[in-house]
């Protein structure tokens, strides 16, 4: 017992000395034992420190709280600002014993961003702590502790994006944005957020979310620092509320919807599986909204997946599909996954009963969290016969095209996703097509169609199909940082293209 308590201690000696480097100066240590002094400092890759929390939370669920906490010990020793290593450590302390020090490790985590305050009311964990009146103290300190958190946004933005970067807070609906982009951009984005969060506030999710989210949106090559591979949209880390895009279409609509899904379930202390998280968000990709407010999600490239997947006669089965284990869901077969999941809410969407199915399984989750008793009670069926139903739509769908045939009416370009972050960029241009003939060139940036904006190849490639030969469409196109507008009369190919490069260089529109 003498040698586990011992251990026990020199563990939360390394703490006080993780939790003052965070500059507030660690708690003190326990009774009889004197404070080791500050360790070195050894800097841990993202991989290491993701290990580290993982193997934490094992040790944390096995009842092993030593080696948990010894674990973010060593990740605060790294990175002492991460608040999810700060907040479990509190949590490990109060397991322990160690009620002062859990009270300000948790003031710690606060200090450096954690928000999750909904999460903080109900978790067991800290269940010593609640007839303390400091646990009252901060509890009636959340509102403020939300603004602070939001200045923290708005200075690690500057921070990021420099002296030139737009900031901008909306308290309604606890958001901040910003972007070292052009202002006309960031006009664009802050509009295109507010009407889809409103819009899926009304439908789902009952209000936004009860801290702030940083939407962050830099330049192409500072997004490639940020996210890492050109062909990652974007992410959100619903630990720091951050929201980092190199995209103002597709990915955007996908990961606000997540900001919205994640708030929601805070305040419910809810937890929904993937297969729905990824879905929803999925399905928000691709819709329109007509003049009477109503949505309509539209066909995306992921149908083309589900497609082949019927063919192959290789489509999960509903109920295998939502059983399957979280964890799993992003590391198997993950865009047939996204692609399976979206395609079932879209379905559901083209029934009229979305906003049905989800009030339902909100009501119904904890009697099954996967969703397929909120499928049978809302069809008054069997899980398999929905599905039978679901299969025989999927029959009706064509496939999305992904390039406009030369033999079509075209702008005559060629188009690459992720290039840009404000529309998407020319790569290069068709000879002998009609934007040749309007002097347009590679490298400029779509970001507008007749007066509509333009986020992603497959948009342009949906509007562009659906007109006519000579047609005229207006291209508002951005070079550097300057604007123009061009005409363009839709125009089959009818000449060879001349190239030194035999692979093609984009998507063709």
């Amino acid at each position: 017992m003498r040698r586990q308590r011992r251990a026990v201690l020199s563990r939360w000696a390394w703490c006080c000395a993780a939790a003052a480097l965070v500059g507030a100066g660690g708690p003190p240590a326990p009774p009889g034992e004197r404070a080791a002094p500050p360790p070195s400092v050894q800097r841990l890759d993202d991989d290491a420190i993701a290990r580290l929390h993982e193997e934490a939370v094992e040790h944390y669920g096995a009842g092993r709280t030593e080696e948990a906490l010894a674990n973010w010990v060593e990740i605060l020793r790294s990175q002492p600002r991460d608040t999810t290593a700060l907040y479990n450590s509190a949590c490990a302390v109060t397991k322990l014993g160690y009620r002062d020090e859990a009270f300000k490790l948790l003031d710690l985590a606060v200090q450096c961003g954690f928000v999750n305050f909904e999460h903080l009311k109900r978790d067991p964990d800290l269940e010593p702590l609640r007839s303390d009146p400091r646990f009252a103290e901060l509890l009636a300190s959340i509102e403020k502790r939300y603004a602070d958190a939001a200045a923290h946004m708005e200075q690690w933005s500057r921070e990021t994006l420099g002296p030139g970067a737009i900031i901008e807070r909306d308290d309604d609906l606890r958001l901040v944005l910003a972007t070292n982009l052009e202002r006309e951009t960031f006009d664009r984005m802050a509009k295109s957020i507010r009407e889809q969060m409103r819009l899926q506030v009304r439908m789902l999710f009952d209000g936004p979310p009860n801290s702030y989210v940083l939407v962050l949106v830099p330049t192409p090559e500072k997004a490639d620092e940020l996210i890492g591979s050109m062909y990652v949209g974007g992410y959100y880390d619903h630990d720091t509320r951050r929201l980092v895009l190199r995209d103002l279409g597709p990915s955007l609509r996908h990961e606000i919807t997540h900001a919205l899904h994640h708030g929601q379930m805070d305040r419910l202390g809810q937890s929904h599986p993937m297969w729905i998280q990824e879905g929803l968000a999925s399905m928000f990709e691709m819709y329109g909204v007509d003049e009477s407010g109503a949505y309509r999600v539209l066909d995306n490239t992921r149908l083309n997946i589900v497609l082949n997947l019927r063919r192959a006669a290789a489509l999960t089965k509903w109920r295998d599909f939502f059983a399957q284990q979280d964890d799993s869901f992003n590391r198997v077969r993950a865009r047939g996954k996204y692609a399976e999941a979206r395609a079932i809410f879209q379905y559901v969407a083209e029934q009229g009963r979305l906003e049905a199915w989800y009030r339902l399984y909100l009501e119904t989750s904890s009697e099954d969290r996967t969703g397929a008793l909120a499928f049978e009670r809302l069809f008054d069926k069997s899980l398999e016969e929905v599905e039978r139903d679901f299969r025989a739509w999927l029959s009706t769908k064509e496939k999305v095209a992904e390039s406009v045939p030369w033999s079509r009416p075209s702008i005559g370009v060629w188009l690459a996703d992720h290039a840009a972050n404000d529309g998407v960029q020319i790569v290069d241009v068709n000879p002998g097509g009609a934007a040749r003939r309007a002097s347009v060139r590679a490298g400029e940036v779509i970001v507008e169609i007749n007066g509509r904006p333009t986020y992603a190849v497959e948009e342009i490639v949906a509007d562009v199909l659906k007109r006519a030969e000579g047609e005229e469409i207006t291209l508002r196109l951005r070079r550097g940082r300057v604007y123009r507008e061009v005409k363009i009369i839709l125009q089959p190919i009818r000449e060879g293209r001349e190239t030194r490069d035999p692979v093609e260089p984009g998507f063709a529109a």
